[in-house]
């Protein structure tokens, strides 16, 4: 029986290693790479468009992705960013079967239709994504524009189906705002104060 045990620690023992090694040693840059261009290529079926100056990735207990030069278009708005950090919570997401995962932003704005420019110094946000969630927590957005909340989105559809973000602005860019209130549940809360909600 004590040899049977043994041989099942041994044998235990060995996958583990191979599997860290294999962990250690898988190519990084190359896979985030390749997830990155198939991203921009679904953003391309819908109707976007998504691209970085550069991409990279390294291993470890959390893997860690870097995307410098950061750039999302849609026919709505725009979205640039220096430099976006991602780290993935591998163990969350075998439990949650999604991608889970920690973004920390750089630098960046957001043009939106008009022509109305906000940007923010830094940022923060946790991410599940999967076949049918794409779920935005704990979002800490600081600068001009300021926000903080969450919200889903159903990626089949890319609609909106939860939303608790508050939102600041310079008072200035109020009817930029209020030029969203016929796409989002956006509500003026005082000068330069937004919410949106969406139970």
């Amino acid at each position: 029986m004590m040899k049977a045990l043994r041989f099942l620690l041994l044998v235990f023992s060995l996958l583990i290693g191979v599997a860290a090694g294999l962990w250690a040693f898988f190519p990084w840059d190359q896979a985030v790479q390749v997830a990155f261009d198939e991203a921009a290529r679904e953003a391309g079926r819908r109707g976007g468009e998504l691209s970085a100056l550069e991409i990279s990735g390294s291993g470890g207990m959390k893997p860690l992705f870097r995307a410098r030069g950061l750039s999302m278009r849609h026919s709505l708005l725009t979205v640039n960013a220096a430099l976006v950090e991602a780290r993935l919570s591998p163990f969350k997401s075998l439990l949650a079967r999604s991608l889970v995962m920690d973004l920390s932003l750089g630098a960046g704005d957001l043009l939106l239709l008009q022509g109305h420019r906000l940007s923010w110094r830094d940022g923060f946000l946790h991410l599940a994504a999967g076949p049918g969630t794409f779920d935005v927590s704990r979002l800490d957005m600081t600068g001009d524009l300021t926000v903080k909340g969450g919200f889903s989105i159903d990626p089949s559809t890319s609609r909106l189906t939860g939303a608790a973000l508050d939102i600041s602005v310079p008072a200035e860019m109020d009817s930029a705002l209020a030029g969203l209130q016929a796409l989002l549940p956006i509500r003026k809360e005082g000068e330069g104060q937004w919410k949106v909600e969406r139970p």
